[in-house]
């Protein structure tokens, strides 16, 4: 990222909410080439739609699929704070 916010490379992988760790391609790709501080709140919105669309949790003795969801979702959405 530029120092004014431009992403101009992005790489995002997550793990533990889905048997193996995944690449949120499609969230990386939508990112570049815009301006971080400057997305518009539905850009923003659709950012962390797609880091949810790989995702397939499971339930198990450390997490719930809920809990996992949720930690995906306002981890998405922390970059923009």
């Amino acid at each position: 990222m530029e120092s004014g916010g431009l992403v101009t490379r992005a790489g995002i992988a997550v793990g533990a909410v889905a048997p193996t760790v995944v690449f949120c391609k499609e969230a990386a790709g939508f990112l570049t080439n815009r301006n971080i501080n400057t997305l518009a709140e539905d850009e923003r919105s659709r950012f962390v739609e797609l880091m949810q669309q790989p995702a397939s949790p499971i339930d198990d003795l450390r997490a719930s699929s809920w809990y996992r969801r949720e930690v995906l979702f306002n981890a998405a959405k922390s970059i923009f704070e």
